[in-house]
């Protein structure tokens, strides 16, 4: 091994020794922002890149959308990554300390070709399915329209097979973000599909990262303004094809 091979070797084996370790939880699995089995993903990139120019490590602890706040709560993580605008997080009853965005989600009513859907109200009568939470997340407005669809709305945790339901005609309309819907809809025809409708109903959603330790907090800001400055975070979009 060369001098500067053993050098190398020991000054990041000395980082790897002396990072300070921080745990953020995050739902899971929402592909391409987060991959259950490799624990990757856009999300997961921003967070990881921007801890680790401030010298931290980052380990993820993968929940569901309604979980986050309690683990935030009751102290298990250090920090959730969600929505921005978070109803679920404004009513705990600690000090939350909420990060820049870190990008932004969109989300849309999808449809079949033969359904079109150019306003909110006319959610009313269909059969909707939407993600975990999205009553929650997605305002008043929203619940107002699904109202009378007690029996023909329904939320789930995995979003896999929002578009397996709705090429199989079990619902009208899926609420999803666009790319996670995607990603699931080239799994399950292999493509695209040119049928396929979306409707933008919804305004785009920030996400961030929230904590309880308001220096942490600004360790990761630090951090996320250093990857934007660097181009790291244009590099993170571009490997997902966010862009």
């Amino acid at each position: 091994m060369s001098k500067l091979l053993a050098f190398l070797t020991l000054l990041c084996l000395s980082f790897i020794a002396s990072a300070k370790q921080v745990t953020i939880a995050i739902n899971s699995p929402m592909p391409p922002y987060v991959f259950e089995q490799q624990i990757s993903g856009l999300e997961i990139a921003i967070i990881n890149a921007a801890f680790h120019t401030q010298g931290y490590r980052t380990s993820f602890k993968l929940s569901n959308t309604l979980a986050l706040s309690s683990e935030l709560s009751s102290g298990a993580v250090d920090g959730v990554a969600q929505n921005k605008q978070s109803s679920l997080i404004e009513s705990l009853a600690i000090d939350v300390y909420a990060s820049r965005n870190t990008f932004f989600y969109h989300n849309y009513a999808i449809t079949l070709g033969f359904k079109r859907i150019t306003s909110l109200d006319e959610l009313a009568g269909l059969k909707v399915v939407a993600f975990l939470g999205a009553r929650t997340y997605l305002g008043q407005a929203f619940n107002d329209a699904i109202e009378s669809n007690r029996f023909s709305y329904v939320e789930l945790p995995n979003q896999a097979k929002h578009a397996q339901l709705l090429h199989a005609g079990e619902f009208d309309v899926v609420i999803s973000d666009k790319r996670i819907f995607d990603y699931w809809q080239r799994k399950l025809n292999g493509h695209e599909s040119s049928d396929t409708k979306y409707y933008k109903l919804f305004e785009k959603s920030a996400r961030d990262v929230k904590f309880t330790n308001r220096t942490l907090r600004d360790e990761f800001n630090k951090g996320l303004a250093k990857i934007i400055a660097n181009g790291s975070y244009k590099e993170i979009l571009l490997e997902y094809d966010v862009i």
